[in-house]
């Protein structure tokens, strides 16, 4: 796997662990102290503290929700009840649906490198998605990130071997198709199988209703969060790009500093939702660099998910170069700077793109010349 970033005076090619052009100070009101963020639970030696102690406040906000660092008006609040969902990304299953409610997105590759959603939602009042989907088979890998949130409620239809077998073992709160079809989710008679499985907020909140009292209140760990200023004009972090492999295949992520947001687009289209027409956008771009292996002839991967690995995080403009650490399959993922205090996100919308070795980044900066 390779990353490039592009000076917009100099082009100029680095490997991963050389990325040295910027390194973004995390300023501004409201931003934690290493103290600080070790009292919150996130410090090097300690990742088990309990969820509430991560419903961290600042000037700006009393309550933030947990999954995401969204502001909230209550502490309830702070730990909704979450779905994760399988969402396909084949281009025969575009464009996807009800991706733009979803909190937190992991895309990483499953056979021939193709990408696969794994969609975090927030099971509350406000969620208001008629469509969701299509959502697609469970693979091993997955599993472990949907461990990673507690008790949710983890929607696919079927799965790898190796997935379903693990599921029941794991305890996940399982809602497979081929056995919850025509409750939780419904086949669309316009769309060909295997693209035509979708779920809504609606059976959601049903799902919530008839199964909730199964949903026990674990002590998932959040991130840290604050509101990041825009980067400096001369310094920016203007545009990601993610080849998996195929036009088909190449996401890119271009800077909207208005919005202070990423807005996404495969290969050169504007990536929508197909229920709102409302463009993808991150707060949060995180690259986990990953090792994967084909196992079988079908193409399915194995991934390593354990130990320590490279990341990018890249929020308001700025880049941060970083590690992920997670101890064992059932634990969080940590996003880590240098003296291994927890890396501060930006609240919001969170990608986090999963890329191995047949996976290309190239990223653009803007810098004066000799900056």
């Amino acid at each position: 796997m390779k990353i490039k970033i592009k000076p917009f005076f100099q082009p100029k090619t680095f490997r991963y662990g050389s990325i040295s052009l910027l390194i973004a100070a995390i300023v501004g009101i409201g931003i934690f102290t290493v103290t600080e963020q070790k009292n919150a639970g996130l410090g090097e030696n300690n990742t088990d503290t309990p969820k509430k102690e991560i419903a961290t406040k600042d000037a700006h906000c009393a309550f933030r929700r947990i999954l995401d660092g969204v502001c909230v008006d209550s502490t309830e609040e702070t730990n909704p009840k979450l779905a994760a969902i399988m969402i396909e990304n084949h281009t025969a299953a575009r464009p996807q649906a009800g991706l733009s409610a979803a909190s937190i997105i992991y895309e990483a590759p499953v056979e021939g490198n193709i990408p696969r959603f794994l969609a975090i939602y927030p099971l509350s009042e406000n969620l208001n998605v008629p469509t969701i989907g299509p959502v697609r088979s469970a693979r091993e890998y997955f599993l472990n990130w949907v461990r990673e949130y507690g008790d949710s409620f983890y929607l696919h239809v079927g799965g790898s071997p190796e997935a379903l077998g693990h599921i029941k073992q794991y305890g996940i709160n399982n809602l497979d198709e081929f056995f919850h079809g025509g409750t939780y989710f419904w086949r669309s008679p316009e769309h060909t199988a295997p693209h035509n499985t979708f779920t809504s907020s609606v059976m959601l909140q049903a799902l919530l209703a008839k199964r909730g009292e199964r949903y026990e209140d674990d002590t998932y760990s959040g991130w840290v969060y604050t509101h990041h200023p825009t980067c400096a004009e001369e310094t920016c972090i203007t545009n990601l790009s993610v080849d998996f492999g195929g036009h088909g295949y190449l996401v890119r992520w271009a800077y909207d500093k208005e919005k202070n947001q990423y807005l996404r687009s495969h290969g050169n289209l504007p990536h929508r939702d197909s229920t709102t027409n409302e463009r993808l956008v991150a707060d949060t771009l995180i690259i986990q660099e990953v090792k994967t292996r084909v196992y079988d002839e079908y193409g399915r991967l194995n991934m390593t998910q354990t130990g320590t690995g490279k990341a990018t995080i890249i929020r308001a403009g700025t880049l941060t170069n970083g590690t992920w650490k997670k101890e064992t399959l059932a634990d969080r993922t940590h996003w880590l700077d240098e003296h291994g205090n927890p890396i501060v996100l930006q609240p919001g919308k969170i990608w986090i793109e999963v890329v191995n070795a047949a996976t290309e980044v190239d990223i653009e900066s803007t810098s004066t010349q000799g900056g």
